[in-house]
């Protein structure tokens, strides 16, 4: 069909007007591209250009019955000499799947193009596109549009596919008749980046050949600025968040004396990095429920569920919007009775950095709480994370345990040697954060402050424009939760055609953590009676970005 439609009046775009192939060795000289994609041999007049580039061409012509089974041999035998050149016959509806593998700089389609050969080009060849690649496709105006076989075989027009299309694009066509349309990618719009300053260029390196790149002085200087911003005394920094769970329900175990029945009430909606270390400790889960509104755990399931078993409190500030504490502590001394006692509570703060409850950050309410500062996180140190203790007693034992339970500033064994450790009364880990990742974490902290509060304004912007659903912990303008916004979370009602549509638009969206209860390593601990705002929430729940490195042309979606 595609062959019939090709007539000795419509020939390729470049031959008809050189203006075009001036164009296209334009295009060519500013991209100086090093890969080429072609549908559309024909004469080859296009690949001619797309051959004098040196860039690796693969050029397909889409009918099989050309003597050689591609285009006619006095074409083929024309780029003989040129080894970067491959022709063969390829069929445009199934070769994308072949090259799968490949990126281009250059995609150029020219087989009696419409609207359709436009849609597929955009559902299955973008993807082949460079970032910063161009997508050149014959066709595009009015008068193209008007053709005769396209009125015949009543093809869609492209134009009017051009106009009402929802892809992630920028397109230009240029002429009347013949015409051609450029094509490129819009920006990405990511849910994560990494912020990296550049002073790390400078001072990494010098670290790195300093002699000393385990735990020394970067690491004391490094709590020291954390301790100085939080006002907060017991801090201790860690190789990740895992291990500072980890560490902190073990703190909480050796002081409760804990054993396999007892319990921790947790939340599974959250990294598996909070709730792994709770079966490392060998203790028993306890699911609670969440809140539909906040995606933070429901303090009103949470009393239900509470009895003599119940030792630990754990939760993750969702998203950075943090739960209500003082409503936490009011159910935990209202059952201080019934229980006998007043559960340790530990907070994971992975996703809050900088947030604030009743305006005092996360980290300083008297609890153990742990922060992460793995690479997408706010506040990164390449990898890592940090451990908030409550009191100097639990800091000091906690340093101990970081490192093998080994007491770094009293070695010298009986004043004798150096090397060896005096008596090691708890065993420990290797928690430890090292100089390298300690220096990162120096050079980001001064920008952490500007970044957080960038996000905050591009959530107060999203909280008063965004119209595709509701919004699950929307910006308080009285401060009593002040968010950092690692997260934006929103309801939506058609989950998966929403999240296709916005992949489609550069978008990414995701609910960006799975529910633990449902991996069989949690098997043991089925929860009663389900959870059943989680099994609801889990159909409708996404992140959308938010992040520092945005504004608000990139936010209106």
């Amino acid at each position: 069909m595609l062959k019939e439609q090709m007539s000795q009046d419509f020939r390729s775009s470049y031959q008809k007007n050189i203006t075009y192939g001036n164009l296209l060795e334009g295009i060519l000289f500013d991209k100086n591209p090093r890969n080429i994609l072609e549908f559309g041999i024909l004469d080859g007049y296009s690949l001619q250009y797309f051959a004098k580039t040196g860039a690796k061409v693969f050029a397909f012509d889409i009918f099989e019955d050309f003597v050689g089974n591609g285009p006619p041999k006095d074409i083929r035998d024309r780029f003989n000499h040129f080894s970067n050149v491959s022709i063969e016959y390829g069929d445009y509806y199934k070769k994308y799947k072949e090259l799968l593998k490949n990126k281009f700089d250059i995609i150029h389609i020219d087989i009696a193009n419409n609207g359709d050969v436009y849609k597929f080009a955009f559902d299955n060849y973008l993807d082949l596109l460079e970032e910063d690649g161009l997508m050149v496709l014959e066709g595009g105006s009015e008068k193209r549009d008007e053709v005769e076989w396209m009125e015949k075989y009543k093809k869609t027009k492209i134009k009017s596919f051009l106009e009402n299309a929802s892809y992630n694009i920028e397109y230009k066509t240029i002429g009347d008749f013949p015409s051609i349309t450029i094509v490129k990618k819009k920006k990405n719009i990511s849910l994560f980046k990494v912020f990296m300053c550049q002073d790390v260029k400078q001072k990494v390196p010098e670290t790195l050949l300093s002699g000393y790149i385990t735990q020394g002085k970067k690491v004391d200087q490094l709590e020291q600025e954390l301790s100085k911003m939080f006002d907060h005394p017991y801090i201790l920094t860690l190789n990740s968040a895992t291990s500072g769970l980890t560490l902190a329900l073990r703190m909480a175990k050796d002081k409760l004396g804990l054993g396999q029945k007892d319990e921790v009430l947790t939340s599974p909606l959250t990294c598996m990095a909070t709730n792994e270390p709770i079966l490392a400790n060998g203790l028993s889960i306890k699911w609670v429920d969440v809140d539909k509104e906040t995606c933070n755990i429901c303090l009103t399931d949470l009393e239900k569920k509470l009895t003599k078993n119940t030792k630990i409190i754990m939760f993750v500030h969702w998203g950075g919007y943090p739960v209500d504490l003082d409503l936490l502590d009011e159910i935990l001394e209202r059952n201080k009775e019934k229980l006998g006692f007043k559960p340790v509570v530990i907070e994971d703060c992975a996703h809050a950095f900088l947030s604030e409850y009743k305006g005092k950050k996360l980290g300083t309410h008297g609890n153990y709480a742990v922060f992460s500062t793995q690479a997408i996180k706010h506040f990164t140190t390449g990898d890592g994370g940090l451990l908030f203790c409550p009191t100097k007693e639990d800091y000091d034992k906690a340093k101990l345990l970081r490192w093998f339970g080994i007491d770094r500033d009293k070695r010298n064994y009986k004043g004798k040697d150096f090397r060896l450790e005096h008596d090691v009364k708890d065993w420990g880990y290797k928690f430890h954060m090292n100089d390298i990742n300690a220096v990162i974490g120096l050079c980001n902290l001064p920008y952490i402050s500007r970044n957080i509060e960038k996000c905050r304004e591009n959530a107060l912007f999203l909280t008063k424009n965004y119209k595709k659903g509701k919004i699950l912990h929307p910006y308080d303008p009285e401060n009593i939760t002040k968010s950092s916004y690692w997260l934006f979370s929103v309801w939506v009602e058609e989950k998966e055609e929403y999240i296709k549509e916005m992949k489609k638009k550069g978008i990414m969206i995701s609910q960006v953590h799975q529910r633990n209860d449902t991996h069989s390593c949690f098997a043991d601990f089925t929860p009663k009676g389900g959870l059943p705002n989680l099994d609801e929430l889990e159909k409708h729940l996404v992140c959308i970005p938010c992040g520092w490195w945005l504004d608000e042309k990139d936010l209106m979606f």
